[in-house]
């Protein structure tokens, strides 16, 4: 997968050893590590606008100018009719493009941004609360390395930029950031440990840069890079021990969508 190593877990308790070896984040200073979960783990780090732009796959991504103009599209479309919805709070905090794409992301507008978590729990509930016939995955990314790849390549264009220009040109670099927003933050993000993950070109394939750049810079005593496999028939055993740490669909997504999912998955975890 792109250079990504992939560990395939056979038990929860071999997880826990995992995770216990990855509990070491920092509040004050930022994340350690990051970590996305898929339901298939045959997906790859596609952000929902490639998604969208190719229709699942099925057609070729286009070009940059043209990812653009439906990119810019979305944003003009989401600024013009959603504030009407939006709480003050929100609005007051938002005036950036990277502020706009979490909260469109958030109402589900496809964006370039891929959601990641600073909770290996949180990830891995997303890997497993969903089709039981298929193996789920983790990625795991250690920022820190993640920052030292992208200077190693990229020198001065490593830091992600605070222009909304620089986010929205044809020929910017394929550099790799993990931001989260600041302030105003949906009661989703927060459940959620939320945080994000960007392309500063809008097309650029996030998976294989990560996949070239990130083991030119690893750090042979630490974990830098990896996919934790979740064979599907340990799906429900994960999920059922996730549920007794309160990890549900209750405690993720705030409200009663939330609650309707717990129990559709109460019914699953008998």
């Amino acid at each position: 997968m792109s250079g990504i190593p992939e560990l395939t877990l056979s038990s929860w308790n071999q997880f826990s050893t995992v995770a216990s070896d990855l509990l070491v984040g920092d509040l004050v200073t930022g994340y350690a590590y990051v970590f996305r979960g898929h339901e298939d783990a045959s997906w790859r780090l596609s952000p929902s606008l490639h998604r969208a732009l190719t229709n699942e796959g099925r057609t070729a991504l286009p070009d940059a100018a043209e990812a653009l103009r439906v990119e810019n599209y979305l944003l003009d479309q989401f600024r013009a009719m959603a504030p009407n919805h939006l709480p003050a709070a929100t609005l007051t905090a938002t005036r950036a493009v990277a502020d706009w794409w979490p909260i469109m992301r958030h109402y589900g507008v496809p964006t370039r941004l891929l959601d990641w978590t600073a909770s290996l729990y949180v990830a891995t509930y997303f890997a497993v609360s969903r089709r039981f016939d298929t193996d789920g995955v983790v990625y795991l990314i250690h920022a820190h390395t993640l920052n030292q790849a992208m200077k190693a390549t990229y020198g001065s264009l490593a830091e992600l930029p605070t222009g909304d220009e620089d986010l929205r040109r044809a020929d910017a670099p394929t550099t790799v950031h993990i931001f989260g927003r600041k302030t105003a933050l949906p009661d989703r993000i927060i459940a959620q440990q939320g945080c994000f993950m960007i392309c500063r070109n809008v097309v650029g394939d996030v998976e294989a840069v990560l996949g070239q750049e990130i083991p030119k810079v690893a750090d042979s005593g630490r974990e830098t890079l990896r996919r934790l496999r979740i064979p599907a028939s340990l799906k429900a055993t994960f999920l059922r021990n996730l549920r007794a740490m309160n990890v549900t669909a209750s405690s993720l997504f705030p409200g009663l969508d939330g609650i309707g999912r717990y129990l559709e998955e109460s019914i699953r975890c008998r």
